[in-house]
């Protein structure tokens, strides 16, 4: 199988076309969702850049890998003691390397190693291609790396190439001669005046009042002329919120190419393609204006599409934690998992078994509200479950919608953003039984 897998950082699902964004913004990244398959409620089980990932490659939670921040030792893997054997071919063998060892040709096209130090994510890759510039690339300077290493084994057989695309994150700066193609579309209707206001009127890294963060070093950024210093009113945020938007679109045109090359050279159809991100990106939530420092809706769900030989086209309601979907591409591409004793399960199922029904709540069974767990998510629902405990619903004036509960998630709960506030409020905890058991395993 060709494996070809999109890593867009700071990607918001809401921001894109085939999730309802009413900005064209992702004509080629909908390509994916029109002939594959969709899904609504994925979330990052550990955020953000270097914990995300972490978790992703390993298949292990940062509560047992230890990367749980940027920085310090919270940033550095955890020792294995006597675990660990003579390499990470067994007990902790990565994704790559079970790609790896099963035969296929692993490649990696980012700078991600070396912006944070993550050297153990390049633990089963047998190409590396740094882009070089630590996260600050833009989509013209990345395409070219991945273009010629498809160029050279695209029609081979049984190839992963990862691909890190960094335009969504700020500093928003596409190339100015790319123009402004949402300059005449409506701005989204929030966050309202009034609310910029208020946030005005508060502080914090990433705030209103301090968009670029300048204030640890008393350095901002060189002179960005696509975004505003600060956000003091509703055409400030237009003008930044136009930013993040061009610079999806202006990513999307080079996926859009790489996706000309498969076809070029007869084998898109027959390649795996994957559209995800690491986390996705606050713009208001918390007043926090482009970056991913909370564990919120805006942070920790991302985006996730596929399509491909053997995924069936469709809509998955259901919530997936991101680190699972490693296990899920090796069932696809391998036929195994990959090992016992991480924390991650398959899902191949959602990709090549039909949408499953989503289950409806019913008043007269309902049990009260549910805590929804993730490690590195805070907050949790307000809503109420079934009898069997696997549907919840949260409702008010501003959103409605279901997610399907998964018996395996404990601890803490994913939480509910809307225009009058967070939803953090709780009792109960789902399946508590298999929640105590998963605790004590660390």
């Amino acid at each position: 199988m060709r494996i070809l897998y999109l890593d867009c950082d700071s990607l918001r699902p809401d921001h894109l076309g085939c999730y309802g964004y009413d900005r064209e913004t992702s004509p080629s990244i909908d390509r994916v969702a029109s002939e594959g398959r969709l899904f609504r409620n994925y979330y990052v089980s550990d955020a953000p850049c270097l914990p995300s990932r972490t978790a992703f490659f390993t298949g292990r939670f940062g509560i047992h890998t230890g990367v749980v921040n940027h920085s310090g030792i919270n940033a550095d893997i955890r020792h294995r003691g006597q675990k660990r054997g003579t390499s990470t071919g067994g007990a902790y063998r990565t994704f790559p390397m079970t790609l790896s060892q099963a035969g296929y040709r692993t490649a990696l096209v980012s700078p991600f190693p070396t912006r944070h130090g993550a050297w153990h994510v390049l633990d089963g890759f047998e190409e590396w291609h740094d882009t070089g510039r630590s996260g600050r690339e833009r989509a013209d300077e990345v395409y070219p790396h991945a273009a010629e290493w498809l160029q050279s084994h695209a029609t081979e057989d049984d190839w992963y190439l990862h691909v890190n695309f960094w335009d969504p994150h700020t500093p928003y700066d596409t190339p100015l001669e790319y123009g402004t193609p949402f300059e005449d579309d409506p701005t989204p209707e929030w966050p309202t005046e009034e609310r910029i206001a208020e946030q005005y009127e508060s502080y914090g890294p990433h705030s209103a009042h301090d968009l670029h963060h300048g204030y640890l070093t008393g350095n901002g950024p060189d002179d960005l002329e696509r975004t505003p210093d600060e956000i003091a009113s509703r055409a400030d945020f237009g003008r930044w919120i136009d930013a993040y938007d061009t610079g999806i679109r202006y990513m999307d045109e080079y996926i859009g190419k790489l996706f000309d090359l498969l076809d070029e050279n007869g084998v898109f159809e027959e390649t795996l393609i994957v559209v995800s991100a690491d986390h996705g990106e606050s713009q208001g939530e918390l007043n926090v204006y482009g970056d991913h420092q909370a564990a919120d809706e805006a942070t920790c769900r991302i985006p996730l599409l596929v399509c491909g030989p053997g995924v069936e086209s469709g809509v998955d309601s259901s919530l997936h934690y991101h680190l699972d979907f490693a296990p899920t591409l090796a069932d696809l591409a391998v036929s195994t998992h990959l090992l016992r004793g991480t924390d991650n399960r398959s899902h191949a199922p959602s990709q090549t078994e039909p949408t499953p029904a989503v289950r409806s709540s019913s008043p007269d069974k309902a049990r009260g509200p549910v805590s929804v767990a993730s490690a590195g998510m805070t907050g949790s629902f307000s809503g109420h479950t079934t009898m069997d405990g696997r549907t919840l619903r949260q409702s008010n004036s501003t959103i409605s919608r279901t997610i399907r509960t998964r018996p395996r998630i404990w601890s803490m709960s994913v939480p509910v953003w809307s225009q009058t506030g967070w939803h953090c409020s709780s009792s109960g905890t789902a399946d508590a039984n298999r929640s105590v058991r998963r605790a004590q395993r660390w």
